[in-house]
């Protein structure tokens, strides 16, 4: 089956359902032009996060860099930003890089 954005989100949905979890939230797909300044201000909501990944805070474009930001070596010919919220407020993001070429 291939990966698309209703496949991931069916998937996550069952996951949580098993793990018995009451969280309420909803995925959505992600654009640059909608909703850089919300996933910006997620970013920087989670300092701990950046430091652990990259050993420094989030930078004032890391937003746009989660859209336009591929490994070097790298060729991504899909890329899926999806949204976590809870209610109307933007709380995560996952981000999915597919047909990931040369990656072994």
């Amino acid at each position: 089956m291939p990966l698309t954005y209703n496949f991931i989100r069916n998937k996550v949905s069952r996951e949580i359902h098993e793990m018995n979890m009451e969280i309420q939230i909803q995925l959505q797909l992600l654009s640059l032009e909608n909703n850089l300044r919300d996933l910006q201000e997620v970013l920087e909501g989670a300092p701990k996060y950046s430091l652990n990944v990259s050993g420094q805070v989030q930078a004032s474009k890391a937003s746009e860099d989660v859209f336009d930001t591929i490994p070097e070596g790298f060729e991504i010919t899909k890329k899926f930003v999806i949204g976590v919220k809870q209610e109307t407020e933007l709380i995560g993001v996952i981000e999915i890089d597919l047909e990931v070429k040369n990656f072994f």
